[in-house]
């Protein structure tokens, strides 16, 4: 009767060892998977080629002008050249130049010498979307005006 009972509780140590092995593989198996999820995740920043030239007529946000004739270049090394042209108003376009920078998201860049206008840009493949003061997306019926393409 001992030798069934040392039996009996051998197997259910046994059983309950390997469950928690299998468990604890099982979650092992989740972590890395999240982490690899992770480490996936796509930036402008990392997979788009976002140098280049970009231009287009976008709304013009001050009150003396319709529309703006807008050209930014961004460079490799983060620089940026920044043109703009209030249609009706300006002669010539006025140039900015400077240091752009990634926000955390790795998907809008800051122009940050740029000041009174909205200066934050969402980039994706091909085009850059001016965002609002709040860096938003602008979200109107004529929110497609405000993307400038290379």
């Amino acid at each position: 009767m001992k030798n069934v009972i040392l039996a009996t509780f051998a197997v259910a140590a046994l059983l309950i060892t390997s469950c928690k092995s299998e468990s604890e593989q099982v979650k092992n198996e989740v972590e890395n998977q999240v982490d690899s999820v992770t480490t996936e995740v796509k930036t402008a920043e990392k997979s788009i080629k976002y140098e280049g030239t970009y231009k287009g007529t976008l709304p013009c946000f001050e009150k003396d002008c319709k529309e703006v004739e807008m050209e930014i270049k961004l460079l490799p090394n983060n620089g940026y050249v920044y043109s703009t042209k209030r249609l009706g108003v300006d002669k010539d376009a006025m140039l900015t130049t400077g240091t752009f920078t990634f926000e955390k998201d790795g998907n809008t860049i800051i122009l940050p010498e740029i000041a009174n206008v909205p200066n934050a840009f969402l980039v994706e493949e091909g085009k850059i979307i001016q965002l609002d003061k709040n860096q938003k997306k602008i979200e109107t019926a004529d929110s497609a005006k405000f993307v400038l393409t290379k």
